[in-house]
């Protein structure tokens, strides 16, 4: 596993895609590298595995790390504790385990936390809006896309231990 810098230009795109889909206000000056492994790529921001993208032109997506260090902000979706381990086991969040949610549109990504916790647990795609949630009574609402312990988390820790921002300067 390689920290590699991204090019002036492609920084800026990053830059420019991620403003523009989550309203972050990054510098042009962001450190700005990536990680390849497989099929997925984890951004590096300033010393934080921020983002992942699968693939070679699916969506940029936030990491659990960037939801917990508040580098990014998401819709919220609270779940009853009773969801939290198969959702760490990768199901999918269904109507029946939401206590609590913000108002979001269908294809946007949400952070999802446990009501009796603070932390995120994953990072889904809506498969319906905020009101056909609340609305029903059943069904599935949102895909897991990210969850702690997966992969994808796993990578972000080892760049963290790896690097720890150190080689990011």
């Amino acid at each position: 596993m390689r920290l590699v810098p991204l090019s002036k230009r492609v920084a800026r795109e990053l830059i420019s895609e991620l403003s523009e889909r989550y309203g972050m206000k990054l510098d042009r000056k962001s450190q700005v590298f990536k990680v390849k492994v497989n099929d997925t790529t984890i951004y590096v921001i300033n010393g934080v595995p921020a983002f992942f993208r699968r693939g070679g032109k699916g969506d940029v997506i936030p990491t659990l790390i960037a939801l917990r260090k508040g580098f990014v902000r998401l819709p919220e979706v609270i779940v009853d504790s009773g969801a939290v381990k198969p959702l760490l086991r990768g199901a999918d969040v269904m109507i029946p385990g939401i206590r609590g949610l913000d108002d979001f549109s269908k294809g946007n990504y949400v952070g999802v936390k446990d009501e009796g916790e603070s932390g995120y647990i994953i990072v889904g795609k809506a498969l319906m809006n905020a009101n056909e949630i609340r609305a029903k009574k059943r069904g599935k609402a949102i895909e897991n896309i990210h969850r702690a312990g997966d992969i994808i988390w796993r990578l972000c820790l080892e760049i963290i231990k790896k690097y720890g921002g150190k080689a990011l300067t």
